[in-house]
């Protein structure tokens, strides 16, 4: 009977060898090395709106795509993280390539653009890395300065029907990258009191901001929770935090507008809308002078409120007051009664006509610093 049991033993000790080495030569197959050479290419929205961004060269238009730096997250089926990689961008012809050496087990790879350096270090799921937030702040070159924006706009952009093969050979990964804010521009600013109870009264604006602009996104274009809002008013306390960059600070010898104001912010789906406001000193024919605001609501639709095209404006996909990523919002406002006093404030219909033209925002990606 002992010799029987032993006999049963060895037997399924031998089989459990034959199993363990079968899976390792399983796993031996799914960590063979592959590269993949990942060609980047910027995504357009389809246009939602008549008209188009302006042409001029003073638009505010330049460094709008450009690449500082890339990290790369290739996964396999279940999500698990093979490599994240932070590789050298090459330009070849017109697109920014980047290689990364994985596994053949790759099935996805999601590419984030102007991350800070080291930003993915220690994430080992997608879920994981699409959880990590990015910052409004990285759009500028100063959090304190006003007017500071244009620099390093989050992006992201990801392929999940990757087949990688083995061996010398390259395989080819396109990935479309996506800007995850919008661009909220002004580009005219007039008054029209004539036949209103303001005749003979004046407007001068003195400050340009953002209110209510989203502070974080995850990139998987959820919000956080709570949501953090920013202000960019010169005199922002504590809620909406004050982000100098998304306002133009207490220009006291008044704006005039020549070239567009603009500002970069997060999608926004909440029920908290993004306004850009004009802040100024109203007068009226007594001479009395008061701080007024006039907020506009991004991509609301009310009465005095139309295309560049002149007709009706209803906003595109039924998302009122809501802002889309990737795309631009073109103002421009007539204002023809007292404002209100406070940005937190809604304006009627009577006191602004305003013109918006929403517009597809083309993706056209520039090296600008290649990231070693």
């Amino acid at each position: 009977m002992k010799r029987v049991f032993y006999f049963i033993t060895c037997m399924f000790a031998l089989t459990l060898a034959s199993c363990s080495n079968d899976e390792n030569a399983a796993s031996e197959v799914e960590a063979q090395a592959a590269n993949l050479t990942i060609t980047l290419s910027g995504k357009s929205t389809t246009s939602r709106s008549v008209g188009a961004l302006p042409t001029s060269t003073t638009d505010p238009t330049t460094g709008e795509g450009k690449v500082d730096r890339i990290a790369v997250g290739v996964f396999d089926a279940n999500g698990k993280v093979i490599i994240i990689n932070e590789p050298t961008i090459a330009t070849t012809s017109s697109n920014l390539t980047a290689t990364v050496t994985a596994t053949t087990a790759a099935t996805d790879v999601i590419v984030v653009a102007n991350a800070t350096s080291g930003y993915f270090t220690g994430i080992t799921t997608k879920t994981d890395f699409l959880a990590k937030a990015a910052e409004l702040s990285w759009t500028s070159s100063s959090t304190s300065t006003v007017d500071s924006q244009d620099q390093s706009l989050p992006m992201v952009g990801e392929n999940s029907s990757i087949t990688a093969t083995s061996g010398t050979e390259t395989n080819a990964v396109s990935v479309s990258l996506s800007r995850l804010v919008a661009r909220i521009s002004i580009s005219s600013i007039t008054t029209s009191f004539t036949g209103t109870a303001y005749v003979n009264s004046s407007f001068k604006p003195k400050e340009i901001f953002l209110y209510n602009a989203i502070a974080e996104k995850y990139f998987s274009g959820s919000d956080l929770s709570p949501v953090t809002y920013y202000s960019g008013e010169s005199t922002a306390t504590t809620s909406p935090t004050l982000a100098a960059y998304l306002g133009t600070g207490d220009v006291t010898a008044g704006i005039v507008i020549s070239d567009p104001y603009y500002y970069y912010t997060f999608a926004n789906t909440t029920t908290t809308p993004t306004k850009l406001v004009i802040k100024g000193t109203f007068t009226d024919a007594s001479g009395a002078a008061t701080t007024v605001y006039y907020p506009i609501i991004i991509n609301h639709a009310q009465t005095g409120t139309t295309t560049s095209g002149g007709t009706a404006y209803t906003p595109p996909d039924g998302t009122d007051s809501k802002i889309t990523a990737n795309t631009a919002y073109k103002l421009s406002a007539i204002i023809k009664t007292i404002g209100v006093s406070s940005p937190s404030a809604d304006i009627g219909p009577a006191a602004l006509a305003l013109t918006v033209t929403v517009s597809d925002w083309a993706n056209t990606l520039t090296q600008d610093v290649i990231f070693n």
